[in-house]
Parts: C-alpha cells; structure tokens; sequence
C-alpha cells in the first residue's frame, strides 16, 4: 500500500469522539490529534484482504494534563476496527470495539486527503 494521508473522526453512537488525521504506510498507522484539550497518539497495524480492512490501534495520550476526547476511558487503550474499502478509496468506515469494553462500539470515519507516491 502506498503512503497516504487521512483525516478521521471517531463516534460513539451519538456522540463525538473527536478527530485527528493519521498516515497508512504499508501495514502501518500513525497519527493523532493536536487539540490541545485531548491530545492524543494513534499507533497501530491495519491489514487489507480485498475489500475487506482490519485495523488494530491503541490510542494513548499524548500530553498527560489534556482530557482525552474519548471521555473517561482510561489511556492508553487498544481498539479493533473492522470494515470495507480499499486504499484507492476516498472514504472509509470503520467500525470496531475498545479491548475490554464490549459494550463501547466506535466508528472512525476517514477522509482521504492525499497520497504519496515514494518510488
């Protein structure tokens, strides 16, 4: 997979669970957000079969006196997402639970912003 650029936005049923980008390089996912009330890391390994995406992500803090936008969910903390697209879409969902929470399902919805062509 090529590396590419990607804002996201996490839900959790209603609510916001706020927004960030991330970098997809190869198997690799690297990101965050900069708000200064959440700061938060993503780091983790995505896997493509088809269309099918598999993505598994801990999300940690990234400045300890921020209030994570993920509401009172102890950080770090490991999420798999599931769902279908491919890299060359511009869109994708994603849907998945935190490790340990069942009962708390997200949606990260990504935007692709760019791509970036290394040859």
């Amino acid at each position: 997979m090529n590396k590419s650029l990607w804002s996201i936005n996490f839900t959790a049923g209603t609510q916001d669970g706020g927004s960030g980008v991330i970098m997809l390089d190869g198997n690799h996912v690297y990101g965050g957000n900069a708000d200064d009330e959440s700061g938060c890391c993503y780091a983790g390994m995505c896997q493509i079969n088809g269309n099918a995406i598999t993505a598994a992500v801990t999300i940690s803090k990234q400045t300890p006196y921020s209030t994570s936008v993920f509401g009172n969910l102890q950080l770090p903390f490991d999420l798999l997402l599931e769902g279908t697209g491919t890299p060359e879409d511009q869109q994708v969902l994603l849907t998945g639970q935190v490790k340990g929470c069942p009962h708390l399902t997200l949606t990260a919805s990504l935007q692709k912003l760019a791509n970036y062509d290394l040859k």
